[in-house]
């Protein structure tokens, strides 16, 4: 998955499969279809966000990023 783009949708499935259904980090990133290292970053920056995870589906792709 080298060099793809990850759009925004994966992002908000990935964190939703971590963080509400309690996937592994492999596992979420497996099943959103991002790469472990891509989705271990995006992880890591949106626990050193201080976000909630229900904070984020209100917000439109261009807050989140």
């Amino acid at each position: 998955m080298a060099n793809k783009p990850i759009g925004m949708r994966e992002v908000r499935e990935l964190l939703r499969l971590y963080f509400k259904q309690g996937f592994s980090g492999r596992k979420a990133a497996k099943v959103a279809g991002v790469g472990k290292t891509a989705a271990s970053q995006y992880i890591a920056g949106f626990k050193s966000s201080g976000l909630s995870i229900s904070v984020i589906t209100g917000m439109s792709d261009s807050e989140l990023i």
